[in-house]
């Protein structure tokens, strides 16, 4: 796989939410080296803090993040970033093969579920995806708005003339 179909576009932004450190190295020196900026967080708490706390929220492309956190669940602060801030794209890191909660995470919108240990490629691609996945979304959006303001009736045009 040629990781430079998954470079960044500028200022792209991933949150990584995991609390095993050598996890979230390689995420960030994967992710860094294709050219995102990258913010770890070691609890689902902190991570939620940091998207609560940053000024600019919309320019966080996608979140990875474990199951299995200290204090708030990994399933819980999923739940939570979906509510939240819906445009955030959720990929799941974990080590957990329970394919019950897989079910209940991607009833919840996750985009990719991803199993500990990933392949660097695979980190990449999925956070390629999410992004590709967002520019999508993004566009549908602003031609359905120009579809609909174009549309909408004219007040001043006359009866007779429509």
């Amino acid at each position: 796989m040629h990781t430079e179909t998954y470079l960044a576009e500028p200022r792209a932004r991933v949150l990584v939410i995991d609390d095993e450190r050598p996890a979230r190295t390689m995420v960030r020196r994967t992710l860094e080296g294709a050219g995102y900026e990258v913010i770890e967080a070691a609890t689902g708490e902190d991570g939620i803090a940091f998207l609560t706390d940053d000024p600019q929220p919309r320019t966080v492309t996608a979140v990875l993040c474990d199951i299995r956190l200290p204090g708030q669940s990994g399933q819980d602060t999923i739940r939570h970033i979906r509510t939240s801030w819906p445009w955030v794209s959720v990929i799941v890191l974990t080590a957990d093969t329970d394919m019950n909660v897989a079910y209940a995470l991607i009833q919840l919108g996750i985009c990719t579920y991803l199993l500990k240990p990933a392949l660097p490629d695979h980190v990449l691609e999925a956070v390629g995806n999410a992004m590709t996945e967002q520019i999508a979304n993004r566009t549908r959006r602003a031609n359905s708005e120009t579809h609909s303001w174009s549309q909408r009736r004219d007040p001043f045009r006359t009866a007779a003339a429509l």
